[in-house]
């Protein structure tokens, strides 16, 4: 009877010790984690709980479907407007000035006009780096620099390109007396898209691609008073732009951890627009060029009505 007392007592002691030990590596191991390395700090990436690299590093463009012309059974451009006064594209507009990771649309794109890279290979850039990719019908006899994004005179996407003095001349006015100034992400006021909408029979969907982007801002004028009719600067082809735009962040007012970026918004309709021309028998006339006020708003919707009818009246029978 006393061997089985000692026995458990002894048993007992072991199991105090081991809980002894297991509580002692439990307060070390939270010390280490408690321990702030000074070497973190002196990174302002990494400020926060933890390091964003998902978009910077990892996020490529989402490859469009390839579509075939024979499977392709109606089709029309339109042009629409995308105001940045309206709340849902406030997105778009803020931040004036560069927050972090997060850039305004136009700062996105200027910096991805006036960043020259080295050219590779010879006399052309590399055609796998994501902010290398040329315009269409390049050849690579007059290239300016491996620019990573070029913009053109029109939405035609034809050479010859803008070349970066056409470029400052775009973005630079003189208010008078001298006083040139260069357009910021606070003057521009709106974007002009170019789209092409499309029913694929082989998937059986109605389908869109953004083919150029246009930003507009509104010169001020001696005085300080805005000029009254809105200067385009230049237009963009969207699927180089989309190298650039899946780089970079856009505000997710609902969840700072699910950050869409600028390729994400548009890509998913993230934006609130307005048709203001569509491809017609008239020189592609635009809507105010023959109405005005609420009947070209109207205009405008009946034109975007008619374009999801006729998904819709595919399926009658």
């Amino acid at each position: 009877m006393l061997f089985g007392f000692v026995k458990v007592k002894i048993m007992m002691k072991k199991e105090f010790m081991f809980v002894l030990l297991m509580a002692g590596l439990l307060v070390m191991q939270a010390q280490d984690v408690l321990l702030v390395d000074s070497t973190v700090w002196k990174s302002p990436k990494t400020i926060y709980a933890y390091e964003k690299h998902h978009v910077r590093d990892i996020k490529t463009p989402v490859p469009y479907t390839n579509v075939r012309e024979s499977d392709v059974i109606w089709s029309k451009i339109v042009w629409r407007k995308i105001v940045l006064t309206e709340k849902q594209n406030l997105k778009l507009y803020y931040p004036l000035e560069p927050i972090g990771d997060r850039k305004s649309l136009w700062q996105v794109i200027i910096d991805a006009i006036t960043d020259v890279r080295p050219l590779t290979g010879g006399s052309e850039p590399d055609p796998n780096c994501y902010d290398c990719i040329t315009p269409p019908d390049f050849t690579g006899t007059e290239f300016e620099g491996a620019r990573a994004l070029i913009p053109f005179q029109d939405d035609l996407f034809k050479n010859p390109y803008l070349s970066m003095s056409a470029v400052d001349e775009r973005i630079k006015y003189d208010i008078g007396e001298g006083d040139v100034r260069t357009v910021k992400s606070e003057n521009i006021t709106a974007y002009v898209l170019k789209e092409q909408w499309f029913i694929d029979k082989k998937r059986s969907l109605l389908d869109v691609r953004i083919i150029g982007i246009q930003p507009e801002f509104f010169k001020t004028m001696e005085g300080g008073e805005l000029s009254t009719s809105a200067t385009d600067i230049f237009w963009i082809y969207f699927p180089q732009l989309r190298y650039y735009l899946c780089k970079y962040e856009c505000f997710n007012p609902k969840n700072d951890a699910e950050r869409w970026t600028y390729d994400m918004v548009f890509n998913m309709r993230y934006f609130s627009s307005y048709i203001i021309r569509e491809e017609n028998q008239y020189d592609n006339r635009y809507i105010n060029d023959y109405l005005h006020g609420i009947d070209a708003l109207l205009e405008s919707e009946r034109i975007k009505q008619q374009i999801m009818e006729f998904e819709f009246d595919l399926w009658e029978y």
